[in-house]
């Protein structure tokens, strides 16, 4: 029967991560260009060093930019949401419907989610809106939990 199935949701990590993650690996690397430009003031010039230091910060840069990227990757490739007839489950947790107590959406500019807060919850659960998108999830929220509840009100404040 349909009302007893567990619909699991996962979020996708979306290119906008990128974005950010070069934002930060150029950031560093300009902070380290920074420091290699005030040390080397007053020293003699060594013919070709200033290629095998670029080679050095865009190599740095690349890393730097893999390392942020794929670290949210992975973070997002672990958050899933289950929606069942008896509540949700994520990494944070398990809440029954009428346990949640608050559902706010909080608008991250790289990641906006909704936190649900619980009766018996030791961390809030967090749902990322990237899973609201196509609106399956919404509908079997309002099948489960009702057309009032907390939560189903975060997602339309949310624009889900």
């Amino acid at each position: 029967m349909v009302s007893d199935q567990v619909t699991e949701f996962r979020a996708k990590t979306p290119r906008s991560y990128l974005v950010s993650a070069t934002i930060g690996a150029l950031t560093l690397t300009a902070w380290v260009l920074g420091r290699v430009l005030q040390s080397s003031r007053g020293s003699q010039f060594v013919p070709g060093a200033w290629p095998k230091v670029t080679l050095a910060l865009t190599a740095l840069f690349a890393f730097v930019t893999l390392i942020l990227w794929s670290s949210r990757a992975l973070r997002d490739r672990k958050r899933t949401v289950s929606v069942m007839k008896s509540g949700l489950q994520t990494p944070e947790g398990y809440c029954a419907w009428d346990a949640i107590t608050e559902a706010t959406f909080v608008n991250n500019p790289d990641d906006p989610c909704i936190l649900v807060r619980g009766r018996y919850l030791a961390r809030d659960l967090v749902i990322p809106l990237q899973i609201a998108e196509d609106g399956s999830f919404r509908r079997l929220v309002e099948r489960y939990g009702g057309e009032s509840h907390r939560l189903v009100d975060a997602l339309v404040s949310a624009g889900a």
